[in-house]
């Protein structure tokens, strides 16, 4: 059964521009992959600004996972380390 935020997620996904959201996954996944072409992609496309647009938005989004997902990673081994040192007392 759908709730009433699901709802709004749906309304919203269809009322972003098809370009805008093919954009941002192609630069989403571009920066993941570590695309060398990325900027130039970018660059090439600025004359068409939905699409254009989505392409800066997903590289950004992708940074922002990525440092997210480092954090977890030094967080994690913070932890393993905090435990060690317990194990050792």
């Amino acid at each position: 059964m759908a709730t009433e935020e699901n709802k709004d997620a749906w309304a919203f996904d269809d009322k972003v521009d098809p370009y805008y959201k093919k954009g941002f996954e192609h630069g989403y996944w571009l920066k993941r992959g570590n695309s060398k072409d990325l900027d130039s992609v970018i660059h090439g496309s600025r004359n068409f600004a939905p699409y254009y647009n989505g392409l800066k938005d997903g590289k950004a989004e992708a940074e922002r996972q990525k440092a997210r997902e480092r954090i977890a990673e030094i967080r994690k081994q913070n932890d393993l380390n905090r435990d060690k040192g317990k194990e050792r007392d």
